[in-house]
């Protein structure tokens, strides 16, 4: 199904962000290629949140895409 696509890249998206952030926290060179630094709680909702807005800003777009090409293959 489509959204189980959008979910499959918002997953993928997540979990990019997850290690970025995860990289970034890093204090020492030694720990900066350990991606499985715990984040916060604040941060992992923070990420869930942000990409849940980003599937409903495209499932919205889709839909308004969708409506206008079937608008205009009835006239």
């Amino acid at each position: 199904t489509p959204i189980g696509s959008y979910q499959d890249s918002a997953n993928t998206n997540a979990t990019g962000r997850v290690d970025r952030l995860a990289r970034k926290q890093s204090k020492s060179r030694s720990t900066q290629s350990d991606i499985r630094i715990r984040l916060t709680l604040e941060q992992k909702l923070a990420i869930i949140a942000s990409e849940y807005e980003q599937i409903k800003t495209e499932r919205f777009r889709c839909d308004k895409i969708n409506e206008r090409n079937i608008d205009q293959s009835e006239v």
